[in-house]
């Protein structure tokens, strides 16, 4: 089979495609032929081994695991001998975040991990994301944040995987939301159910003149002590993306008064939880109440230019690795 590769940390010239053995699944696992994984900006974080904390658990001097990526979609090509839960030709969808490899033609991951059955009206591209932004923002908005009806919350970087998720959650618990993105991407939030809408290019964020319940900062470009003047008296300050202030904040906020930091690692919750939120999204699309864009659509081949495009941090909506489209050599 064909993968991507890390042959160390570093930029996107670090990851190679290569001929790799196909995995097999041992008596709790089984195999995927996967048909389109994410490309997430945690991905793209581990690729650098930064912040350099992380690298006690993704390997000191180059990646433990080379085969990047987590989230999944595809179909279920052989089961080891104790797995009854699932059958050979069941399409499916997960998070294979433990030991990625989903950015490559098969992928092997336990029968008891973060992986469901995924339903026939749900395309692969949009079952690949839901493990990414999909669950990482019902889990920010509804577990870490506790949004409620009637709560004021405030979107840093609403038009990305996780903010557009997060944004459209928000709205389905009845929460005014307001969206922070840049101009051309001022109509996407409004069409997903945004409130209010500042764009970050012309407009100051602390100058907006309201309050908030939660301000949830899914690219860290603030911190609690930068936006307390804007924080109600018990507001949060919420984001996916640690880093040494943000742990800071978490440990030592509500000190001196409410006011707290909260930061969640959704892709390490216990698998159980994960497969609960996985279900949860898939009834908010059969609902209607949620809808993913998958608009940046890469081919096994173009591992660097999708991780490229990752950073220079202007994805909106989701990106997907299509294991289906030719690779070229």
């Amino acid at each position: 089979m064909l993968g991507a590769y890390a042959i160390a940390y570093g930029s996107p010239d670090v990851l190679e495609v290569r001929e790799l053995p196909i995995p097999s699944p041992s008596g709790k696992e089984v195999l995927i032929k996967v048909n389109a994984a994410a490309v997430t900006r945690a991905g793209c974080m581990m690729r650098t081994g930064r912040p350099l904390f992380g690298r006690l658990m993704l390997g000191l001097f180059r990646p433990k695991h080379p085969v990047p990526g987590s989230t999944f979609a595809g179909e279920i090509v052989a089961v080891g001998s104790q797995v009854s839960e699932f059958k050979v030709g069941e399409r499916v969808a997960g998070n294979a975040a433990e030991k990625g490899g989903s950015h490559a033609q098969y992928l092997v991951t336990p029968a008891d991990g973060v992986i469901v059955p995924l339903p026939d009206h749900i395309s692969d591209p949009v079952g690949a994301v839901i493990c990414d932004g999909g669950i990482t923002g019902l889990n920010f908005m509804k577990v870490v944040s506790g949004v409620e009806f009637g709560h004021r919350v405030l979107i840093n970087g609403a038009s990305g995987s996780v903010g557009s998720s997060a944004l459209q959650v928000a709205k389905s618990l009845g929460a005014h939301v307001t969206a922070v993105c840049g101009s051309n991407n001022i109509e996407y939030v409004k069409n997903l159910g945004a409130d209010e809408v500042i764009d970050y290019r012309t407009q100051n964020v602390m100058k907006h003149g309201k309050k908030f319940d939660v301000f949830f900062d899914t690219v860290a470009n603030y911190s609690l002590k930068k936006v307390r003047s804007i924080l109600t008296e018990s507001g949060i300050y919420v984001s996916p993306v640690i880093s040494w202030p943000l742990l800071g904040s978490v440990l030592f906020s509500g000190v001196a008064g409410k006011q707290k930091a909260k930061f969640a690692a959704t892709g390490l919750a216990e698998s159980t939880i994960q497969r609960k939120w996985m279900k949860d999204v898939i009834s908010l699309i059969d609902s209607k109440k949620i809808q993913f864009e998958v608009n940046h659509v890469y081919s096994l081949s173009q591992i660097r230019e999708a991780n490229q495009f990752i950073d220079s941090g202007h994805k909106r909506g989701n990106a997907i690795i299509d294991m289906t489209l030719p690779i070229s050599h």
